[in-house]
């Protein structure tokens, strides 16, 4: 997999699998196809909002995961991220009007998590 190639006109395979862990973050064919699913929903948000959605995470390995909580993130050890169907979206750039935009946005696709933190949104579906 090349780490250049859109998965979607607005999301890239490296962006939905980036890490700072240093552990290879490589999804199986079963995640790799979920996280395609998931940044057509996002592509959907992404229109209806009229801006770019930053990701900070999308498809972990387990190993990633691990190490994620080892550091003292909050990572689900069951985490929707370990087969490509979660996605967090940087807010801290946004305003409270174009907070509300996306929240709109994301309900509008009828997400399985939907958790709203102080700088992220979480996603799932």
């Amino acid at each position: 997999m090349s780490h250049s190639r859109r998965l979607t006109p607005h999301f890239s395979y490296k962006e939905m699998t980036q890490t700072d862990t240093g552990i290879p973050n490589v999804p199986d064919d079963y995640a790799f196809h979920n996280l395609y699913h998931t940044c057509r929903h996002l592509e959907a948000i992404r229109s209806k909002c009229g801006f770019p959605l930053p990701v900070s995470s999308g498809y972990r390995s387990v190993e990633v995961n691990t190490r994620l909580r080892e550091l003292g993130y909050e990572a689900s050890e069951h985490s929707y991220h370990l087969d490509g169907r979660a996605v967090d979206i940087v807010t801290s750039h946004l305003s409270e009007y174009d907070k509300e935009k996306l929240y709109t946005a994301v309900d509008s696709q009828f997400p399985s998590e939907f958790i709203i933190k102080p700088n992220l949104i979480h996603i799932a579906f």
